[in-house]
């Protein structure tokens, strides 16, 4: 059976549907706002598996077609997402997995497949409401729904869900979701604006999301699904219990070290000492370990932060860590300079091109010629970590400013 509502969000009909397509899926929401059309779809595992963590998945399917185009170049299958649907994959999954419970094991996928794309309303706004819908309406334990709206200046004036024209040429881009308790998740892009503006830009976008989730209550009460009883994994609270009486003092000493590294080190031979000694009396200790030693941490970073009125490594809240900057470090490039801040550093090396050298970009927002390029990457050596090197992980990006 298809179920379908609909409401007038910011002067355009924005609506959910399901039942009509992806019927095999836990749930899968269509979403249309102007033109521009989603489909979501949420499925999950029977049975959780053994992680230490959320499996949780999200996939944004960028088809050409839904701007009625072909791909570009001598393959016309579509291939790995570009850096825009990656960049809707963060968007989606940042409010969505902070809303679902940490014990959750079962996989949970989340796909959104957008059919068709205008200039007027922005993908990755109707793909997170699509997400939102989705899973509310799913047999998941969801604590949301959310909500999702943009905000932007035009002519001195805040517009919610402004066009890709209007956030362009403004001095403001926010992009916001929220559920009827508060803010979940803010990006945020301005052009040097006022605290007073942005603090009131953020009011306007928490309140233009309520109409969204208010919508999405009641799709749910006309096609949501009974929720599930899925297991949600816990430490053992005698787990828990023996390391906050016997090492707590230990790691509040292991914490008040300055240094990042060192104090993991200490934190990381705790851990160690920990599971050693619960081997021989408990199976597989390890994540109980962790989630006990995580919930001190939290505790003591809150009694260190609001109570004693200082950070971690001892600064306080108005002191920076130091500075330095260095220019020449690659002698051939076209440029090179070297920033740290504390034990954080940037290298950044510039490459001058002829005209010639500029790159055709196309995506289901824009298809413009880039002639400036921002990447950044962090391979394992800038966290000390050892891994293999198999391309960018989550902290990688490519910027193309705006008018370039």
């Amino acid at each position: 059976m298809t179920h379908q509502v609909s409401c007038d969000w910011a002067g355009r009909p924005l609506t959910l549907e399901t039942g009509r397509l992806a019927r095999q899926a836990d749930s899968a929401v269509l979403a249309s706002y102007g033109d521009t059309v989603v489909l979501v779809t949420v499925t999950v595992t029977p049975e959780p598996e053994n992680v230490p963590f959320l499996p949780l998945r999200v996939d944004f399917e960028e088809k050409m077609y839904a701007v009625g185009e072909i791909p570009g170049g001598f393959f016309k299958r579509e291939g790995r997402p570009g850096d825009a649907a990656i960049l809707t994959c963060r968007r989606t999954d940042r409010p969505i997995r902070t809303l679902l419970p940490d014990g959750l094991r079962n996989d949970v996928q989340v796909i959104a497949m957008p059919l068709s794309a205008d200039n007027q309303n922005s993908i990755d706004v109707v793909t997170m409401i699509g997400a939102s819908a989705a899973l509310h309406l799913s047999s998941l334990p969801f604590a949301g729904p959310f909500g999702v709206a943009q905000v932007g200046i035009d002519d001195g004036e805040f517009t919610i869900n402004p066009s890709f024209e209007q956030l362009e040429a403004g001095e403001l881009s926010l992009l916001m979701s929220a559920t009827a308790e508060g803010i979940v998740m803010a990006e945020v892009e301005a052009k040097q604006i006022p605290d007073e503006r942005l603090s009131e830009a953020f009011a306007i976008a928490e309140q233009a999301c309520q109409p969204v989730v208010k919508l999405i209550e009641e799709f749910r009460d006309k096609a949501g699904k009974p929720k599930a009883d899925y297991p949600l994994w816990e430490p053992r609270s005698e787990i828990v219990d023996f390391v906050e009486g016997e090492y707590t003092n230990d790691l509040a000493s292991a914490f008040q070290v300055v240094g990042k590294q060192e104090r993991q080190r200490q934190v990381s031979a705790l851990k160690n000492e920990i599971n050693q000694r619960l081997a021989e009396k408990y199976e597989d200790p390890e994540q109980d370990v962790d989630a006990a030693v995580d919930q001190i941490s939290k505790r003591l970073l809150k009694d260190t932060v609001l109570n004693k009125k200082r950070r971690l490594d001892g600064r306080g809240f108005s002191e920076v860590r130091p500075l330095s900057c260095e220019v020449g470090l690659a002698p051939r490039a076209h440029g090179s300079g070297l920033f740290t801040r504390g034990e954080t550093q940037v290298l950044t090396v510039t490459t001058l091109g002829a005209v010639r050298d500029q790159q055709l970009v196309r995506s289901l927002e824009e298809e413009e010629y880039h002639r400036f390029m921002h990447h950044y990457n962090f391979p394992p050596f800038s966290v000390g970590e050892v891994r293999p090197l198999r391309g960018p992980r989550g902290r990688m990006s490519l910027y193309h400013p705006p008018g370039l």
